[in-house]
This record gives C-alpha cells, structure tokens and sequence, in this order.
C-alpha cells in the first residue's frame, strides 16, 4: 500500500529509485526530498524573483544565491516564480521573512530539476 510520507517520521520515506518510479507510474506529481537533523543541507526558498515568461531571475535573488558561492544548487520551483536554493550548511528548524524561507529539517520540498544558473 502507498502512503504519503511524513516530514518528521524518516520511516515513511522512500529512496529515489521508488520515488520515481512512483512518479513515472504516475502515483505522485513529482519527486522530492525531505530535509532532515542528519543531511548536511539547508533548504533556501525565494518566492516572487522569476519572471515566468522570460525566466529573468532578479537581482535581490541572483545576489543572495551568488553569496554561498559554489556549494549550492539552485532551480527553479514548481511554480517557476520562484527559486530553491540548496546548500551544505547546518541550520535547525526554519524561518521565514518576506520573500525568503529557511529550513535545515522538518521540511519537505519538490525538486524540479530546472537547473538555473545565478554566477553568469
């Protein structure tokens, strides 16, 4: 029986290879990770900085993502509007200002795939 996963509970998740097949057989939307007190990653989420027609990515957002310099990885979200950045970093719990949220465990996020490159 599928089951949804729980961000907190590490024995509802699955690895990649059944997550997409699942998402091949067309189980769930899309693919994601789960952000956990025992991955080295910090997940960034910047809402609002991407034009969605043009993809033009604003200076505010190019800027905080060119500052972790290359241990990043960043694409755009679900909703092409705005960017997930994800870092080798340790952060507890999360925070949120504005436009820009932070979570080092406890948060599950869609991974796209759509590779944006900020340091051109």
């Amino acid at each position: 029986m599928k089951r949804r996963a729980s961000t907190t509970d590490l024995l509802t998740w699955s690895d990649f290879d059944t997550a997409f097949d699942a998402y091949k057989e067309g189980v769930h939307d899309g693919v994601g990770f789960c952000f956990c007190s025992a991955d080295p990653f910090v997940f960034i989420d910047l809402d609002d900085c991407v034009d969605p027609e043009t993809k033009t990515v604003e200076d505010w957002a190019k800027d905080l993502a060119r500052s972790f310099e290359d241990a990043t990885y960043v694409e755009l979200s679900p909703s092409e509007t705005g960017l997930h950045i994800i870092i080798e970093a340790r952060f507890r719990g999360g925070k949120r200002r504005g436009q820009i949220e932070v979570y080092g465990q406890d948060r599950f996020s869609t991974i796209t795939g759509q590779r944006v490159e900020v340091l051109q």
